[in-house]
């Protein structure tokens, strides 16, 4: 191993933003660094990324000596610590290979100070430690760094004065270790001195790291992808439980735990929280239910203010529901996450607790994440007991011929009808909890006083924005009860004439509730069930409606095996825009969808399709009056017939120039020309 410590000051960099500089070297390091060709992204997870970097031929004094032309990188913590405190940090691994490199960007003490220390240690085990010729190749080393500073500091001055960078680096008011040293180039060092450098540098800057890459940035590429489907980690997770199964009960604990998640906030037909239940009533245990909250992961899934209300909302719900049974129910507060596993086990030995009960959610995100707790389950001595819950057919139930789980929709359509029509019970309920014994508020006491976090001030909403949407969205098991019966009554008979026209009240109005699991889809199938003479028979005989209602219900259940089993859907939104405006739309409908559902939302909204809608056809189709537009574009309330759908091209100019209304972004025939070409290209090796 060959180590050495190289330091530059550059006093000049007063403009740029450190937040960028590290997000971009991590994710386009060929911009930065003329060694390098390409770089893909293969994975970007909390805070670290895969990459595969290709050196380019004849790369000089620097040319990945030891690392190889095309090689795959971890990069890790490549986040900064925060907006605010200029200060940055990149450690990079590489796959198969000891070799590693730690950058840090920070600021100095004085305005327009910005340094930049590289740490590399390459791999050579060739070379005998503390040799001459380990000496001669650190020099080499050595006096190659400063073309890759030199490189880095001209293509950020390159953007900031593209405006590709803005804001100011802020000085940090915190000191890293040796931070006076920061100034001057380092001598050449090996050994633990250099290693304690490193680490005494680098610990200061994890214990201060925050991921700020929103999650929109993430780019799977279609080969990264179908690594993931060649072996999804829900495969994993099955074998896990399977094996969970088989372990033999522990003996001490004296608590049982239920673990709510964002899918299934109910007491009511809510299958972990039953058998958390029941198994606490056969074991003499209390029974605890918990949520683990935290801010970092909100942020993440992009959850907007009027779904983090609406979450709150029903928590409080929650709260009382359980209350009445005299069951604690506990928000854990966790500030990173990376930190709910570690949270939820350190609750789980200061309370004492035998057995986690938790329902399934089938994100890639989640699924590792359980996996995760089934391992640290397995090193303790409890459990962890995950059931299905969010659909009717478990995921990978309805296969193929083949016996591979179903892709395409209407295949699957038909067997989940069949499969419902002959098996009535798989949309039998389960009962509430049982209530908690006599000694449960006294040994728990102080579980029983935890509070409902209020929402963040940024994801606040204003008083009178806040009272319409709770008006809309009223919390808790029986409004969403009321709802649904409500719309069976008055809605459902008419449901396949009127459900793709937005300016009809003719739709259920049940997404949020299905999407926050304050209503099972169990319980909403029964009450259809009702209404069609007591029969699971949904087929295009069922009574008028049902048909209709129950296919789109078929498509979330798809949408979700999907998830589990190829969970590599490509979001092409609008195939007229281009990508960054699918991720800006993506993230654009997550904060502000109430029943933002990402399984539903990507694979459906966004999913790749050589059928490129006609935007004014379309309108035109399920709006034919424009009631919808004129409602809610006021610059169009006043436009009179078809020109509505389309006023730059059927007003006249000057007519157009009075609306105050924007002219069409992009031309569309053009663009759906260009959208199929690139589909031909891109996706012709790609499976479906």
């Amino acid at each position: 191993m060959v180590s050495f410590l190289f330091g530059f000051l550059d006093g000049s960099q007063e403009d740029e933003n450190v937040n960028d500089v590290i997000r971009r070297r991590s994710i386009q390091p060929q911009r930065f660094l003329a060694v390098i060709d390409t770089c893909e992204v293969l994975e970007d997870i909390d805070d670290t990324i895969l990459r595969e970097v290709k050196f380019k031929d004849g790369g000089g004094k620097f040319k990945a000596p030891v690392i190889g032309k095309t090689v795959q990188e971890r990069v890790t913590h490549h986040a900064p610590i925060s907006s605010t405190s200029g200060a940055g940090v990149e450690m990079f691994n590489v796959v198969g290979n000891t070799s590693r490199v730690l950058n840090i960007v920070s600021t100095g003490a004085n305005p327009g100070e910005l340094y930049l220390t590289f740490t590399f240690e390459w791999d050579h085990p060739e070379i005998e430690k503390g040799s001459a010729e380990e000496l001669a190749k650190q020099i080499q080393y050595q006096a190659s760094a400063p073309a890759g500073l030199a490189g880095t500091l001209g293509k950020i001055r390159e953007m900031v004065k593209a405006g590709e960078l803005g804001g100011s680096i802020i000085p940090s008011e915190a000191k890293p270790p040796s931070s006076s040293n920061r100034n001057v180039t380092a001598p050449v060092t090996t050994g633990e001195k250099l290693r304690s450098s490193i680490l005494s540098r680098w610990n200061w800057f994890r214990k201060m790291s925050k991921r700020e890459l929103p999650a929109e940035k993430i780019h799977p590429s279609t080969k990264r992808a179908k690594q993931i489907d060649a072996n999804p980690p829900y495969e994993e997770l099955k074998s896990l439980i399977e094996n969970e199964g088989k372990k033999e009960l522990g003996t001490g604990g004296k608590n049982v735990i239920h673990w709510f998640r964002n899918q299934d906030l109910r007491i009511h037909d809510n299958k972990a929280l039953h058998a958390a239940s029941q198994f606490a009533k056969e074991h003499g245990k209390n029974l605890i239910c918990i949520y683990i909250y935290c801010l970092k992961e909100i942020e993440w899934h992009g959850v907007g203010s009027a779904r983090l209300d609406f979450l709150l909302r029903n928590f409080e719900c929650l709260k009382l529901e359980l209350g009445k049974l005299d069951i604690p129910f506990v928000m854990l507060d966790v500030e990173k996450r990376g930190g709910i596993v570690s949270k939820l086990a350190g609750f789980v030995e200061e309370y004492n607790v035998e057995r986690v009960f938790a329902n399934i959610e089938y994100e890639i995100d989640e699924v590792r994440r359980d996996i995760t707790v089934m391992e640290t389950a397995g090193e303790g001595n409890w459990s962890f007991e995950l059931h299905h819950d969010q659909t009717i057919m478990e995921p990978g139930m309805l296969t193929t011929g083949a016996g591979k789980p179903m892709k395409i929709f209407t295949p699957y359509h038909n067997a989940w009808l069949q499969e419902i029509k002959a098996e009535p019970s798989l949309l039998d309920t389960v009962p509430a909890p049982d209530k908690n014994g006599k000694s449960a508020r006294k040994e728990l006491s102080d579980l029983f006083n935890t509070n409902i976090p209020e929402a963040p001030k940024e994801k606040t909403m204003a008083k009178d924005e806040r009272d319409r949407i709770r008006k809309l969205w009223p919390a808790g098991h029986d409004e969403a009860e009321k709802r649904m019966r409500a719309f069976i009554s008055k809605n459902l008979s008419d449901y396949a004439a009127t459900r793709s026209n937005p300016a009809e009240d003719s739709t259920s109005r049940m997404s949020a509730y299905f999407n926050a699991g304050i209503y099972s889809m169990r319980e909403a199938l029964q009450e259809i069930k009702k209404y069609n003479k007591g029969s699971t028979d949904f087929t295009s005989g069922s009574k008028n409606g049902v048909y209709a209602w129950v296919r789109e219900i078929v498509f979330r259940e798809l949408y979700r095996q999907t998830m589990a089993y190829t969970p590599h859907t490509a979001m092409n939104l609008p195939q007229n825009l281009k990508f960054d405006f699918v991720e800006r739309g993506e993230r654009y409908f997550a904060e502000t969808l109430v029943d933002w559902d990402l399984s539903n939302n990507t694979q459906q909204g966004w999913e790749p399709s050589y059928t490129v809608f006609n935007p004014v056809n379309q309108a035109e189709k399920n709006d034919p009056n424009g009631d919808y537009i004129r409602r809610w574009v006021p610059e169009l309330k006043n436009v009179k017939g078809k020109a509505v759908f389309d006023p730059f091209h059927r007003l006249s100019k000057e007519e157009f120039g009075k609306l105050g209304y924007p002219e069409p972004y992009v031309d569309w025939k053009e663009t759906k020309a260009r959208c199929l070409e690139r589909y031909k290209r891109d996706m012709k090796d790609a499976e479906p």
